[in-house]
């Protein structure tokens, strides 16, 4: 892009030198077409890019979703083994699996529950899971522009007997320290919209 708007300025200078050439005046306006249309360009791939990273967002969600579930299944069943005296050590494997599973996406601690069982928190203290399953939730756009207002992902509760997920949440993306989804947040709502930012006022730049 720096490389066009060098181009834009070395013709106009050109233009100048002799303004009466039509050859100077096509390159000039050639130039500077050029110039606006790789801005353009680079602005809708900044675009793409934030959707790319939502897209992974909803991705990881699922991830997240899908291992809470599975660890709240693991910790029913190891409990009845432990009732029973029969061996939980495959159950246990499979519920660390689970565990680092969703520590890659977000920071996560565990913690012991009361019927044997493990809850999961963030750093930040919001409860993940313990005797109440919860559910992440995002109402993702289906595009995104430089003006979308980006909703919240959320941490809802859900009914055990009837699954029913709760209309409200509390917020998580603030919460959320390390790990894979605080870089996708960062990138798509801090990282790319600042770079936007920066073409725009290039390309004001570039036109004074």
């Amino acid at each position: 892009l720096i490389v066009r708007l060098d181009m834009a300025s070395g013709v106009l200078a050109g233009l100048t030198n002799d303004p009466t050439s039509s050859t100077n005046r096509i390159t000039a306006i050639n130039g500077i077409e050029q110039f606006g249309q790789s801005l353009s360009s680079l602005a809708q791939q900044v675009q793409t890019l934030r959707g790319q990273a939502d897209q992974q967002i909803r991705q990881d969600i699922t991830t997240v979703n899908t291992n809470l579930q599975q660890i709240a299944s693991l910790n029913a069943q190891i409990e009845q083994q432990s009732l029973t005296g029969g061996d939980t050590g495959d159950l246990e494997d499979q519920r660390a699996q689970a565990v680092a599973a969703i520590s890659n996406i977000i920071d996560v601690r565990t913690f012991s529950l009361s019927n044997g069982g493990i809850g999961l928190s963030m750093s930040s203290g919001l409860t993940l899971l313990d005797d109440q399953p919860r559910q992440l939730v995002y109402n993702s756009p289906s595009t995104i522009t430089s003006g979308t207002v980006l909703p919240q992902i959320t941490v809802n509760a859900v009914d055990p007997t009837t699954g029913a997920v709760s209309a409200t949440g509390l917020p998580l993306d603030g919460q959320v320290q390390s790990g894979e989804l605080r870089g996708l947040l960062d990138m798509r709502d801090s990282f790319l919209p600042n770079f936007a930012t920066e073409l725009g006022q290039l390309g004001t730049s570039g036109a004074d």
